[in-house]
């Protein structure tokens, strides 16, 4: 038995059937019980148990009329609770009932019993079609119990019984009165916090919107430059914090301004779109896509490789080269195409700013040379400031000075600032494929940089002159590598490199300059840096000239060879040219 009761138990747990309603049905089992009882009980009067059975028909009749009256009215739910409530409000009407007939009739003290039971029932029923039969059933009840008790009506007309029943109707009257300002206030109540709510969330919904469209490029749809500075800096700052690497990527349309010019602002505008889809296609969920302005991009790329950064920037280039732009084909170049600088934080600066001017040179150096291209920032003289802090004989005053010289150079003529990086990156890989040793590299790597120091004595108007130099303007810069021996001189530590620096516009059949050395009169380091100089002096645009691409330059090597140039050193830097092009286009560390 108590197996088959834990059984029923928890499938009324799993079907979780309504509390109301198990106390109801339990209700109605022992009311049930106790007709039994009676039925069962032989000493009890006749009268009495007809007596049971009439007000079971009674309440009979309330439960059928609430059963339609709550099926007319309310949905499933609310069916299914209004009828628990009729059963319930049954079945204590006819237990105080009951009570009532047993215990005195108008006597009896569980007359307070029946005023609780009405005002339990009138605080539950707020409509008129619910009160008025529940008042006159309660009303018809008593009547009929209190009949019942004394067999006759000569109770109706006595004081006590209207006395009870004013009381009985006025409770009643007055609770459903209270419950129905109550609930009505409280309604009210309601609607005006939701109407509160609703106006909140709205306010919500729009201020939302507005910060969205505050930190949104309204063409592109991408993020504005508003929101990249203050992303960058939030990022900059947990990329610093977690030791982990952070990309940006600045991107550049070129020729956009031509071609804005000739399909009109709103197809102008519709390639910005397009590019802006691209770059959003090709970007990781996590990467920070922005319109900058104008014809930029940028994107913040967090906790990404620098293989993997390089991957996108190719990507990003090719598949805008690919797209097929309305009106493009009117270009000069025939096709929209896009330049790309790139900077990576490893942890070595301390402000976002620093990695925005480092993105910004690293696109100045393609706009300035390649166009359709892409550059990788990377700090040479951080490379160089490294080594020096490790050299005997090296001073950071003499950093300190040599930062400065640079930052001039670099400032006045950045040609010259990108140049040596690149001659740098030439000058070692050729270095590496003669075998030189160690120590040679280091001096050929720090004379590489400083190859051309002596331009800071030479005026920004003849170093970007645009057309031919004159007589006087030829002098002065042929002067370069004397000026440039004159800066190099007092600094302790750097003697090795002045023979590189001083000779390396000397040609190897004699005719160069300043002192027209021939053959290995020359210094090797200084035949290396006129093979690497001259080669990216050919490669990249001037004011004067556009660039060779790589294979006319080795070509015009070639033809130079033993004349201009050290025989062996063009065919040592033949055999390393691809590969270092490339990189030095990109400036791979």
């Amino acid at each position: 038995m108590l197996k088959q009761a834990k059984r029923v138990l928890e499938s009324l747990i799993k079907s979780r059937i309504n509390m109301k309603d198990i106390h109801c049905k339990c209700f109605f089992w022992i009311l049930n019980f106790i007709f039994l009882l009676i039925l069962a009980n032989g000493s009890l009067s006749t009268s009495i148990i007809k007596q049971l059975l009439l007000l079971l028909g009674l309440n009979i009749i309330l439960l059928t009329y609430y059963y339609f009256s709550c099926r007319m009215n309310c949905s499933h739910t609310a069916y299914k609770d209004q009828i628990i409530q009729c059963i319930s409000f049954a079945l204590d009407l006819s237990f105080v009932s009951v009570l009532i007939f047993h215990s005195g009739g108008l006597k009896s003290p569980f007359i307070l019993a029946y005023v609780l039971l009405l005002v339990s029932a009138g605080a539950k029923r707020h409509r008129i079609s619910e009160v008025i039969p529940t008042g006159i059933t309660g009303y018809v009840i008593y009547t009929i119990t209190l009949y019942l008790y004394y067999k006759s009506f000569s109770f109706y007309f006595t004081p006590k019984f209207w006395i009870q029943s004013l009381l009985l109707g006025g409770v009643f009257i007055n609770v459903v009165g209270v419950t129905w300002v109550l609930n009505n206030q409280t309604q009210q109540l309601r609607n005006a916090k939701e109407e509160a709510e609703n106006l909140a969330k709205d306010l919500t919904e729009r201020n939302e919107e507005l910060e969205r469209l505050s930190i949104t490029d309204m063409v592109t749809e991408l993020y504005n430059f508003k929101y990249f500075n203050e992303r960058l800096k939030e990022e900059f700052q947990k990329a610093k914090e977690g030791n982990y690497k952070l990309g940006l990527i600045k991107i550049d349309l070129d020729d956009f301004k031509e071609y804005n010019d000739y399909v009109g602002m709103q197809q102008g505008d519709e390639a910005l779109y397009q590019t802006g889809k691209i770059l959003k296609e090709l970007t990781r969920d996590s990467d920070i896509v922005t319109r900058l302005g104008d014809d930029e991009f940028g994107i913040i790329m967090i906790d990404i490789t620098e293989d993997s950064s390089k991957k996108l920037a190719r990507e990003i280039r090719e598949k805008v080269y690919d797209y097929q732009y309305k009106g493009e084909e009117n270009l000069t170049s025939g096709v929209l195409t896009a330049s790309l600088g790139l900077a990576i934080y490893y942890g070595n600066i301390n402000y976002s700013e620093e990695l925005i001017d480092k993105v910004n040179e690293a696109l100045y150096k393609v706009k300035l040379s390649h166009k359709n291209n892409i550059r990788v920032y990377t700090s040479v003289f951080e490379d160089l400031k490294k080594e020096l802090d490790a050299a005997e004989g090296i001073t950071s005053n003499m950093i300190n000075t040599l930062r400065i010289l640079l930052t001039i150079i670099n400032a006045r003529d950045r040609y010259t600032y990108g140049h040596s990086e690149r001659v740098m990156k030439y000058a070692l890989a050729i270095g590496k494929e003669m075998s030189l040793d160690e120590g040679v590299l280091q001096r050929l790597r720090y004379a590489a940089f400083l190859h051309d120091i002596g331009k800071i004595d030479i005026g920004h108007d003849v170093l970007n002159k645009k057309g031919r130099l004159n007589d006087t303007e030829w002098d002065l810069i042929k002067n370069h590598p004397t000026f440039g021996v004159n800066i190099i001189e007092p600094l302790e530590g750097l003697d090795d490199i002045i023979p590189a620096v001083m000779y390396h516009h000397e040609r190897y059949d004699g005719m160069g300059y300043p002192e027209g050395l021939k053959g290995n009169k020359i210094p090797l380091l200084a035949r290396i840096l006129a093979v690497a100089d001259s080669f990216d002096a050919m490669t990249t645009n001037r004011p004067y000239r556009a660039a060779f691409d790589c294979k006319e330059a080795i070509q015009e090597l070639e033809s130079e060879k033993g004349e201009q140039f050290d025989p062996n050193i063009v065919d040592a830097f033949k055999e390393v040219v691809n590969q270092v092009y490339e990189n030095a286009k990109l400036c791979v560390s």
